[in-house]
């Protein structure tokens, strides 16, 4: 079971990883062995546990944590960091494994969003952390 456990944790990232850009592509398509054109690029997503883990490791550069983008916004007077998609999964769950900090932008952010969560819910009347859809009904001809 450890070994099993160290074979799943030794990742490579070179083949994901874009020199000029010191970013991991968001896939490789093996068909056409080529990298996806896009990049994860923002410090708050899911990614982050990757690039944590890639730096821990030594397997990335530190140079790649400080170009993932810390894009902000003001929410109740407090600068928090924005997501792509603005869901629980992207900010919180790096946060299962890796250390959180009070008084920092991550965990500042990390709070606001589980507030923002709280707020939807009860404007819905949902539970927190969910998102309603609406039903789409196609038109008549």
């Amino acid at each position: 079971m450890a070994g099993e456990c160290q074979e799943l944790a030794d990742q490579d990232y070179d083949f994901l990883y874009d020199d000029s850009r010191h970013l991991l592509a968001i896939g490789y398509d093996a068909a056409s062995h080529r990298k996806d054109d896009s990049f994860y690029d923002l410090l708050a997503s899911e990614s982050r546990l990757g690039s944590f883990v890639g730096i821990a490791q030594g397997k990335l550069p530190v140079e790649h944590w400080f170009r993932l983008g810390r894009l902000v916004t003001i929410r109740r007077g407090k600068t928090i960091l924005l997501s792509w998609g603005g869901s629980m999964f992207e900010y919180l769950m790096p946060r299962l494994v890796m250390p959180g900090y009070d008084h920092t932008l991550l965990g500042q952010t990390c709070e606001a969003v589980v507030d923002q969560q709280i707020d939807y819910g009860r404007k819905r009347g949902v539970p927190w952390a969910f998102r309603v859809r609406r039903k789409t009904v196609p038109m008549q001809a």
